[in-house]
């Protein structure tokens, strides 16, 4: 709570520039007053203390996007790490937080999420989730990418899918690059569909940047993450993508999508449009 008035804060204090995202008609608003929108969102679970009811405080708050499990198993359901051996999906408690974030107008982001889980929210849920953050499998094997069928089921659903600019879009060999950006965004076109597919970079909106300073700071936090449990594989990897680590990536995507022959009634789509639909089909009450 202390972090959420912090922001708040500092969004009043810069209303010229910055406005906090309650509904889908603020993004608008902010695309035509030329602000910078920012959606208040949780990938882990642990400020929920494992109690549905702190939803409710949560979203008060304005918290419009939720997930249910960080990389391992919380309360409420499995995570992406966690082995199929042991994976229990969407527990008792988690279909109550599914019915509670539903009836709040919450979204359900199912990016850390495992394919159990997945397959358990998408029957249980009354509105289309969204993986907010992913890639993909058939392209490049890693547990944080998710297989064609996850992918179909969520697009299917009426979710969108939002391809990131981590280093697990390409082999442990190297950083990834934009061709590898884009083979991936192609792809899950190709499973989805052009209205359920968008950016969700995952990354610094200035850059990460790539000094030895915070390169050596950077592997100090991965060697907590790993020693917490938490860290996936081939994190070592700095954050970003080669030719993309800058402010205009989404430009960066649009023209190499156009040099594809992609239309660019599907590039307006990725760029935006698919994200503020889902938005808009999901922060509804049911």
């Amino acid at each position: 709570m202390e972090m959420i008035r912090d922001y708040q804060a500092v969004i009043a204090s810069n209303q010229t520039l910055l406005a906090q995202v309650h509904d889908a008609t603020d993004i608008q608003r902010c695309k035509e007053a030329g602000k910078l929108g920012i959606i208040f969102s949780f990938e882990k679970v642990g400020q929920f203390d494992g109690k549905v009811a702190n939803i409710d405080i949560f979203r008060s708050a304005g918290v419009r996007v939720m997930q249910l499990s960080y990389n391992q198993a919380s309360p409420f359901a499995s995570g992406a790490l966690t082995p199929p051996s042991a994976s229990t999906g969407l527990t008792k408690l988690g279909h109550e937080a599914v019915d509670r974030m539903n009836a709040l107008g919450v979204t359900i982001d199912l990016s850390h999420s495992d394919a159990k889980t997945t397959t358990d929210v998408l029957a249980a849920s009354r509105v289309a989730p969204i993986i907010s953050h992913a890639g993909c499998a058939a392209v490049n094997p890693h547990p944080r990418n998710k297989s064609d069928d996850v992918l179909r089921m969520v697009a299917n659903k009426g979710g969108v899918i939002g391809i990131y600019d981590l280093p697990f879009l390409a082999p442990a060999s190297r950083q990834p690059t934009v061709a590898d950006y884009i083979a991936h965004l192609r792809h899950a076109l190709k499973v989805c569909g052009e209205d359920h597919v968008g950016i969700g970079s995952d990354a610094m909106l200035a850059g990460f940047d790539t000094s030895a300073e915070n390169m050596r700071h950077y592997l100090e936090v991965v060697a907590d993450r790993k020693a917490r449990g938490i860290a996936a594989p081939g994190e070592e990897r700095p954050p970003f993508v080669v030719g993309m680590n800058t402010p205009n990536r989404a430009e960066v995507v649009a023209e190499a999508l156009a040099a594809k022959r992609v239309p660019w009634r599907v590039i307006e789509k990725v760029l935006g449009g698919n994200w503020l639909s889902a938005f808009e089909r999901s922060w509804v009450k049911t």
